[in-house]
């Protein structure tokens, strides 16, 4: 078996590590930011919001788990950025 490394958790100058809690409450935050995504898009499909909308919506979501984020004591890497204020082009527009 390898060697055992020694918890470094609360000594000064350590990377501080998510609680069990903190990382469930991401998790939560994270499967329900997944679910109502997938309500947009829905929504979207079915001609209720038009593509923009539903990219703002998407946006400011994404920007509210990306907040939590922040808030958590490991934040070493925030999620990746959401790409520019316009909605990606649709396969087959014109402009490519």
């Amino acid at each position: 078996m390898g060697a055992h490394l020694p918890c470094t958790q609360g000594v000064v100058g350590s990377s501080p590590i998510w609680s069990t809690m903190e990382k469930k409450k991401f998790e939560e935050k994270l499967r329900l930011f997944g679910v109502k995504v997938g309500i947009i898009c829905a929504l979207e499909n079915g001609g209720k919001f038009t593509e923009e909308e539903a990219f703002k919506q998407i946006k400011k979501l994404y920007k509210k788990l990306k907040k939590h984020k922040k808030k958590s004591p490991n934040d070493t890497k925030a999620p990746p950025e959401i790409g520019g204020d316009q909605p990606p082009a649709q396969q087959g527009d014109a402009d490519s």
